[in-house]
């Protein structure tokens, strides 16, 4: 597993107030540049612990709600957003050129090798 997805695993549990909720929060926009560049078990552990971090957070807004149900929520409480539309990275073509060799070796079982053009 990648280092640094190991250092932001354990940095959610010590601060999720970092990931969830927010995607605009300290850690996405770096998580969604390199997003391509991950291994996909790597990229998946950080969606599993991303997704029981918002788990927990709906979890704690429905326990708000019925222990003080006539609260007003916030418009951030509402939206978990901050009311912003979530970005999609754009690629360029040729990282997505990279992308599709890369996808189309590791479908034969080979790794792509940088600079050397493989004819199967």
């Amino acid at each position: 597993m990648n280092d640094g997805v190991k250092i932001l695993l354990e940095r959610m549990k010590t601060h999720p107030e970092e990931f969830a909720g927010d995607r605009e929060g300290k850690w996405s926009h770096l998580i969604q540049s390199y997003r391509m560049f991950l291994a996909v078990d790597d990229w998946q552990a950080l969606e599993k612990s991303m997704n029981a971090l918002m788990q927990q957070r709906f979890t704690e807004k429905v326990l708000e709600k019925l222990v003080n149900p006539d609260r007003k929520l916030t418009r951030e409480e509402k939206i978990p957003f901050r009311g912003k539309i979530p970005t999609i990275p754009s690629i360029t073509i040729e990282q997505t050129e990279h992308l599709r060799a890369r996808l189309d070796a590791l479908a034969v079982g080979q790794t792509p090798i940088a600079g050397v053009t493989q004819t199967l």
